[in-house]
């Protein structure tokens, strides 16, 4: 059977232990939401090839959708230039 004063201790301790059971609960669920906002900011490489662009177009096949809004976008900024094509 413990004294009194091992009881306090162990009761001071129980709370420190669920105090910091809260704080890495806490923690865990930022840490959770940050890991999904950098799954969703995640930004796919993809090259882009300007010969291939010219081959579809030679041989009449249709770009993918990625190579389109490349093609697309060039196509803007080459308007704003004041040229056109």
């Amino acid at each position: 059977m413990m004294n009194e004063d091992e009881t306090n201790r162990v009761n001071e301790i129980k709370r420190n232990i669920e105090s910091i059971n809260n704080q890495l609960n806490s923690l865990d669920v930022q840490l959770s939401s940050n890991i999904n906002i950098k799954k969703e900011n995640k930004m796919e490489k993809k090259n882009f090839s300007l010969v291939k662009a010219i081959r579809n177009v030679a041989n009449n096949r249709q770009q993918d959708e990625f190579t389109q809004e490349v093609l697309n976008v060039g196509a803007e900024n080459f308007r704003s230039t004041g040229n056109a094509f």
